[in-house]
């Protein structure tokens, strides 16, 4: 996030934890839509014929086409928060190592 000044700051074990709710989420979305798929489908092959069913099973696709996509964008933005706080540390650890080797002369 960027704070006043122009400085970038951000909390990497913060950062980690929002990763994993959100992938979490992801999953879990991902696993109610199949669930939702599976039962649409059984009634769609068995129960219901026609038009409509066909018209139904048309956009019921789109649907869960576009319910795959929301899961892998938010799956791939779980992976690139991993890559930040990843980033910030490496970063935090580098700057640390940095100062430690310097060496004042008095």
């Amino acid at each position: 996030m960027l704070a006043r000044g122009g400085v970038m700051r951000g909390n990497p074990h913060q950062i980690h934890a929002t990763a994993d709710r959100t992938a979490a989420l992801s999953d879990d979305f991902w696993n109610d839509v199949e669930t939702l798929r599976r039962d649409a489908e059984q009634l769609m092959q068995s129960d219901w014929t026609g038009d409509a069913a066909n018209t139904h099973a048309a956009l019921w696709a789109e649907w869960v086409d576009s319910a795959r996509q929301v899961t892998t964008a938010l799956s791939n933005d779980a992976g690139l928060l991993h890559q930040a706080a990843d980033s910030y540390t490496a970063t935090d650890d580098g700057s640390a190592d940095a100062i430690s080797d310097i060496r004042l002369d008095m």
